[in-house]
């Protein structure tokens, strides 16, 4: 809906699993009420995966046998006086069950029952299988959301976003449906205004964004970045607290120069995890002069005390008909204790740079080739500290023959040169490996025949394969 300055958006969105008609499962009257019962506990809503069948040669069947310990123990059997039982096994995780697969038979999986242990009193399972069946309950997801913008001006705007999810992941259950209904809000400040007083001079840009996330708000797609979590050192971790998250950046641009920017944002997870970023971007052509950077440096503290710094960076110059170019990509994360402040394991830091020549052109018509040479230098934890582990040389070329539209030649070629600084904390060996690649692709009568054919030379280590 749209009225002079206002532009307001409304959604609904709903998806609910039939209980009469699942379409996983058929589910029995106990099954059923083994769901009614279990809630949203889902890790425990399963059913007994043993059925008293009589003996059939067509079927995999189990006698039932009471070990001396007094456990009930099923064993594959084909004798018709005992035989009666089918048994539908589950891989719940090794450790977790008491059964191991065995073998095969014409009619399916063969499994063993395995005598746990018995440690300090505590009972420890050495199989991985049981006979369960885990039971699929039906569920219901929806979610609604109710969005305003408001333009004040040509060079402001003010939006604001409002979503509420009810996700219920058993249906037939009301135990533990406190938790279904979640919230979420985003509020969003735009400002772009010229300083000079025409669009054609600098203009200032000014946004600022506030997003609040109820624990228990589910959406129906992502809508973050795939590496939110990448970017915050939360991956491998689960949040379980309500979240904040601001957003706010400073910057000037003009039209035939690029533009320049500052940006800040904080992220929490209440009662959990704090971070802040800082960082900047520029982006300049100005005439055959090319630049674009943008680094950041990022401080969090919960589950450990982490700072993540970065920066990409890409610098080319035409001087006639030939690019010079620079390209680079440095991280550097170091996850600490934060009773001890000593560096864990999985901190490390790599700087990546590459020259390069190449022809000034980036239309695909022409024909291109390009020089380069790279270097990459990896460092990782020894004594508290990071260390040089690795560095690889490379050296490259391609060439791209396309001006012909029936004819065209692409090849390139590299070698690399790994070394191995510390032979302590590296994973991998020293090697040397030759890529090649050529590739040629016609078009005959007009393109009622095309054919396309490639060759590809490599030399180096592979992988040790079992």
């Amino acid at each position: 809906y749209k009225k002079d300055k206002w532009k307001v958006n409304f959604n609904a969105y709903s998806e609910q699993d039939s209980k009469n008609q699942p379409l996983q499962q058929t589910l029995s009257d106990p099954q059923q009420l083994i769901l009614i019962n279990v809630g949203d506990d889902l890790n425990n809503a399963f059913s007994p995966g043993i059925d008293s069948v009589g003996f059939s040669t067509d079927l995999t069947l189990y006698k039932k046998i009471d070990d001396s310990l007094g456990y009930e123990v099923y064993v594959y059997s084909t004798h018709q006086d005992s035989a009666f039982y089918q048994l539908s096994f589950t891989d719940v995780g090794q450790g977790n069950g008491n059964y191991i697969l065995e073998d095969f038979s014409a009619f399916g999986r063969v499994y063993k029952w395995v005598k746990p242990d018995t440690i300090s009193g505590d009972i420890i399972l050495n199989g991985r299988y049981e006979p369960v069946i885990f039971l699929v309950p039906p569920q219901k997801r929806q979610m609604v959301t109710l969005g305003a913008d408001y333009q004040f001006s040509k060079y402001t705007k003010l939006g604001v976003e409002g979503a509420l999810t009810n996700v219920d992941v058993n249906t037939f259950s009301d135990v533990d449906g406190g938790d279904d209904t979640g919230f979420g809000g985003q509020l969003k400040w735009t400002t772009k205004r010229p300083i000079s007083g025409d669009s054609t001079g600098w203009i200032l840009t000014n946004n600022v964004m506030g997003e609040y996330r109820h624990r228990n708000f589910n959406p129906i797609e992502r809508y973050r970045l795939v590496e939110f979590e990448r970017n915050w050192n939360l991956l491998g971790k689960t949040l379980t607290g309500d979240q904040l998250l601001g957003k706010g950046d400073l910057g000037i641009q003009k039209a035939g120069f690029g533009s320049i920017r500052y940006y800040f944002n904080t992220f929490n997870s209440l009662g959990e995890f704090n971070g802040i970023k800082n960082g900047g971007a520029i982006k300049i052509k100005k005439g055959k002069t090319r630049v674009n950077y943008n680094g950041n440096i990022a401080n969090t503290s919960g589950f450990e005390t982490t700072q993540f710094i970065r920066h990409k960076s890409d610098v080319s110059q035409d001087i006639g008909w030939l690019r010079i170019g620079y390209i680079d990509e440095f991280e550097q994360n170091q996850f600490k204790y934060q009773e001890t402040d000593s560096l864990l394991s999985n901190s490390y830091q790599f700087f990546d740079w590459r020259i390069y020549a190449s022809n000034a052109t980036t239309d695909p018509k022409k024909n291109t080739f390009e020089f380069y040479y790279r270097q990459r230098k990896d460092k990782l934890i020894a004594n508290n500290a990071l260390s040089p582990a690795t560095s690889a040389d490379h050296y490259g070329a391609s060439f791209s023959i396309t001006s012909n539209k029936n004819h065209k030649l692409r090849t390139r070629l590299e070698y690399r040169e790994l070394r191995i600084e510390n032979d302590s904390i590296a994973t991998v060996q020293p090697d040397e490996t030759l890529l090649g690649r050529i590739e040629y692709s016609t078009r005959i009568w007009g393109g009622f025949i095309t054919t396309s054919t490639f060759y590809e030379i490599g030399s180096g280590q592979e992988l040790k394969r079992e």
